[in-house]
């Protein structure tokens, strides 16, 4: 391999990718545009509530909302809201348990074109105080009934597809927990993606446990909602606990849930659990938050009888941006389970350090940088993982720049090219 440059550029920016290849990892793997129409989640939501409003939207404790009820007691929130003073572009954090009030309140939020926050009901008073005030919070509902006594909203729902839809804190793990905005634009790709990928159908079960503070509850929140589906709430507390889940996917006919790798081993570590869900009509496992092990693959397919779909992304980027479709193949000993391709409008680069491409099966780089929703609000990070200007061409020499976007995982490598 040789590369030619001027005698005073460095050897690190030096590009040395041929540039059929260059061409295949940063232009050929990340085909992904996608033209459709945006929407925000207000519309999207009374969109299908009008279409459907005696369907059955959300179940909880054995009680059940309609869409129809859905929609008019986010009115009333709304209305509430409106009274107290909120309007479009304000923050309002929300502190609820999972329940119905949670969904009324956060497309109340919705429906005035508000941006919602997601408070844990668990974190102590002076993480809620650091968080609200970091946010800019405007109104804080932790009792959504105190907002229902005036008359509902009846105003257009604001539809800028720009506009930022939620802001959500990251855990912190790197430092201080910072809040990330995410716009209408970006969130409304990500779950019609979403759909496109799993196709929920009107009446189908998704179950919601995840805990607000992570960004894995939007999709839960908001998808389901958007195309006729229902979703099961699973009480406060029972995220935790395999066997409570077990019974709540069989009794009510769950089709499609969530884990975190580390709560699929707990979960298919309970013998109880297991073999109670292995009656029931699951379809779909989505897996997301940590690496994917071969073992929980092997797991998911004897017990659920569906192998995971893998996903992977920053909450900077509107949740996820790459997806795999696990096999029995991702079930062998010592296999590494792909992150695999990026979603519907979304570039993933496996750069080394001086922040040039790599090609397929060089060693693992030292970052991954992902753009979310081309010309999207989403992701407007300031710490050190963000990447930001425009990518180079395959003849450049030079420290390298990049779209818009989040510097992820600490290391990655490109797969070569498979047909799945």
């Amino acid at each position: 391999m040789w590369s030619a440059a001027e005698p005073d550029a460095g050897v690190a920016g030096l590009p040395l990718l041929p540039a059929d290849e260059y061409s295949l990892v940063t232009e050929g793997f990340n085909a992904t545009g996608r033209d459709r129409e945006a929407a925000t989640l207000g519309r999207r939501f009374v969109e299908r509530a009008s279409l459907t409003p005696d369907a059955p939207a959300l179940l909880f404790e054995g009680a059940t909302r309609s869409y129809g009820e859905l929609l008019e007691r986010a009115r009333r929130i709304a209305g509430g809201l409106a009274g107290a003073g909120v309007r479009a572009g304000d923050v309002v954090g929300v502190r609820l348990e999972r329940g119905f009030g949670l969904y009324e309140t956060i497309h109340a939020i919705a429906l005035l074109g508000a941006v919602y926050c997601p408070i844990d009901p668990d974190l102590p008073p002076a993480r809620v105080e650091a968080m609200l005030a970091d946010a800019g919070v405007t109104h804080l509902v932790d009792d959504p009934d105190l907002l229902v006594g005036g008359e509902p909203y009846a105003g257009e729902v604001p539809g800028d597809v720009d506009a930022p839809a939620y802001l959500l804190f990251t855990s912190g793990s790197t430092g201080r927990p910072k809040g990330v905005v995410i716009g209408h634009r970006a969130i409304d790709n990500r779950l019609a993606w979403m759909q496109h990928h799993l196709r929920l159908t009107p009446g189908e079960r998704v179950l919601h446990k995840t805990p607000i503070s992570f960004d894995v509850s939007i999709w839960e929140l908001y998808w389901p909602l958007q195309v006729g589906a229902t979703v099961v709430i699973a009480p406060p507390g029972a995220h935790r606990d395999p066997r409570a889940l077990a019974e709540l996917i069989v009794a009510e006919g769950v089709a499609v849930l969530h884990f975190v790798p580390s709560m699929l081993r707990a979960f298919l570590g309970d013998r109880p659990a297991r073999e109670r869900v292995a009656g029931g009509r699951l379809r779909g496992v989505v897996t997301s938050g940590e690496a994917l092990i071969p073992d929980l693959v092997a797991g998911s397919l004897k017990w659920f009888g569906v192998a995971p779909v893998n996903l992977y992304g920053p909450t900077e980027a509107a949740v996820d941006v790459a997806v795999w479709d696990c096999t029995a193949a991702d079930a062998a000993d010592g296999h590494s389970v792909p992150i695999g391709r990026p979603i519907w409008n979304t570039t993933c680069f496996v750069l080394d350090a001086a922040l040039q491409p790599v090609g397929v099966g060089s060693p693992a780089s030292s970052g991954w940088a992902a753009s979310s929703w081309r010309g999207s609000t989403a992701a407007a990070p300031t710490s050190p993982r963000s990447v930001s200007s425009r990518p180079p061409s395959a003849g450049c020499t030079g420290p390298a720049t990049w779209p818009p976007g989040v510097r992820t995982a600490p290391c990655a490598t490109w797969a070569a090219p498979t047909t799945r």
